[in-house]
């Protein structure tokens, strides 16, 4: 939460010199020991959620009791647009406008506003990529959305949302197993457990490609369970079905929006990301060098390096180097020296 950016005069509830919760948010944040920057967004993130939530429910009680005292005509009309404001503002006045997620990479518009790495998504806000760039996303449970161009999504809740036009592709970690994703489509919804997968929505068509684990597709013909390596498509009156590669160029485009926090991670997080974005398989020379060299701490950033690249920039800080060949990523440790004595 940036704190500069708060007027106290216009809202004492968020006076981050008065109101105690945010005194001790604040006391802990300076003496909490470190903590891995992707960590530490998710929970300041859910933290700050919850928080929006309690005062919004304080401001409805207040104005339940102004309206049941100064009930009238001037009060209805204030309450009226008070409500309505919102959907001026180009949101979804059903839905809090609260922070949900954070937009990792690439940029698009939020409720017609530009938005760019590092902005904070809203529940309820209209989110559209451009003709050329597609941009990701990271919910606070840590589920990644990746956002293909010309793409329309809203999130509606925090494991809920709407994709009304473009594709969108979801990457949810092991630790989301058992909690649902659901997207809703003009013509169906998409359900997930723990599992890769693309969405796209087209003129009269919808189409799911699932990479990893399993998911269930509602449409208005029947529902179906499409496990990896399937394609199931929806137009008026058809359902088919064929099988799609679980790695390649199919899914490079999303692969590239893919993102990590290097800083503080270990080097085997970083090499179990790059294996599972890229769907290459883990070889290590011998056993003692894997044993030696898991635990190494990286430092740094990738700087938008995309997977597929990372590791030739990322090994070499850690005596490693590596090779690939046939979707197999071997490590091996860097002795072999030039004639100018350097590592390679």
């Amino acid at each position: 939460m940036n704190e500069s950016s708060i007027d106290p005069s216009r809202d004492p509830e968020r006076d981050t010199v008065s109101d105690p919760l945010v005194r001790l948010l604040q006391l802990a944040e300076a003496e909490a020991p470190e903590i891995r920057p992707a960590s530490f967004r998710r929970a300041r993130m859910a933290v700050e959620s919850e928080w929006l939530r309690t005062l919004r429910a304080r401001r409805r009680r207040r104005w339940a009791v102004r309206v049941a005292v100064g009930a009238g005509l001037a009060a209805a009309a204030t309450l009226t647009l008070w409500l309505q404001l919102p959907g001026l503002l180009g949101f979804r006045s059903d839905f809090p406008s609260e922070p949900l997620a954070e937009l990792v990479r690439g940029s698009l518009e939020q409720a017609g506003r530009a938005a760019h790495a590092g902005a904070s998504i809203l529940g309820g806000a209209e989110l559209q990529t451009s003709e050329h760039e597609g941009a990701a996303i990271l919910l606070a449970d840590g589920r990644s959305l990746r956002l293909a161009p010309e793409t329309n999504l809203r999130l509606t809740g925090a494991t809920r949302m709407e994709l009304t036009a473009g594709a969108l592709y979801v990457d949810s970690p092991s630790e989301t197993e058992g909690r649902s994703l659901v997207i809703s489509t003009p013509y169906g919804e998409a359900r997930n457990l723990a599992t890769q997968f693309e969405l796209r929505v087209e003129q009269e068509a919808l189409r799911l490609r699932v990479r990893e684990g399993r998911v269930r597709l509602a449409t208005p013909i029947q529902d179906v369970v499409a496990s990896a390596g399937m394609e199931v498509e929806w137009t008026p009156g058809k359902l088919e079905t064929q099988t799609v590669p679980l790695r390649g160029e199919l899914w490079r485009p999303y692969v590239e929006l893919a993102h990590f926090d290097l800083e503080g991670a270990s080097l085997s997080e970083f090499l179990d990301w790059v294996c599972r974005e890229t769907g290459w398989q883990l070889q290590w020379s011998d056993s003692a060098l894997e044993l030696r060299s898991r635990g190494v701490v990286l430092h740094g950033t990738l700087g938008g390096t995309p997977p597929h690249l990372a590791p030739d920039a990322v090994l070499p800080t850690a005596g490693l180097i590596s090779n690939l060949a046939d979707d197999v990523l071997q490590i091996s440790e860097a002795t072999a020296q030039h004639n100018d004595g350097s590592l390679p």
